[in-house]
């Protein structure tokens, strides 16, 4: 289903095939507001992003449509080896200030092969500063959100399975402009509905986890299990 099979059946629904009550650029503006605050709401949207680390640079700017870093990873492997991806370690400004006192955001004074990173404002912290200019080195892993659409002609942001959601939403807000309060009662009610629906569809995406441990452990859940854990070691 594309924007413009949308905006198609909303038309249908306000009786309304050719733009006058309702011109294309507020449809399309309340598909907009639909699109973000479902994905809001529900962080069904996922994406990834690659960028290079810089030498004595530590600060990168988030991608555009990034809503919140699920991992990042780095590759430490050196020119002519294979790619060696190990996952940053997610931190906090209290945690840095406590560690680095003297943390810069640039410089030579605390640099090395980055370890952790941080989120702060719009931006992401590396710790501790890359010493090296890497080469796509960086590859996060992010709830993001979506773009304006702005012509009938783009494609939708949400899965197809969903957006029936989006048609709910421009016809609850298309009905209040029109004062038919309990149609957009009802079309809010769908809508809802569909809230419900995207948070189901976002936590069974990865199905075949069937149990969902957050632990850290010496010895993998799927074996062998025969790796005793020695302390003294």
């Amino acid at each position: 289903m594309t924007t413009a099979d949308i905006l198609a059946q909303i038309r249908s629904a306000l009786v309304e095939p050719v733009p006058g009550f309702w011109t294309d650029e507020e449809l399309l503006r309340w598909i907009n507001r639909g699109q973000l605050d479902f994905v809001n709401r529900t962080r069904v949207m996922e994406d990834k992003y690659t960028t290079s680390t810089q030498n004595g640079v530590g600060i990168y700017p988030l991608p555009e449509n990034c809503l919140s870093v699920h991992a990042i990873f780095i590759n430490v492997a050196t020119t002519g080896q294979s790619a060696n991806w190990l996952r940053l370690v997610p931190s906090n400004l209290e945690k840095n200030a406590q560690q680095a006192p003297n943390f810069t955001a640039t410089g030579t004074g605390q640099t090395g092969s980055p370890g952790s990173y941080m989120i702060w404002g719009r931006s992401l912290y590396l710790f501790p500063i890359p010493n090296t200019d890497g080469s796509d080195d960086i590859l996060m892993f992010f709830k993001s959100k979506p773009l304006d659409i702005t012509a009938s002609d783009q494609p939708l942001g949400l899965d197809d399975s969903l957006h029936e959601a989006l048609i709910a939403y421009t016809l609850w807000r298309a009905f209040e402009k029109e004062k038919e309060f309990e149609q957009a009662i009802y079309q809010r009610g769908i809508y809802e509905g569909y809230i419900q629906q995207g948070l189901r569809w976002a936590k069974k995406q990865s199905g075949d986890q069937r149990y969902r441990l957050d632990i850290d452990s010496p010895t993998p859940f799927s074996g062998p299990f025969d790796n005793r854990f020695n302390p003294l070691t």
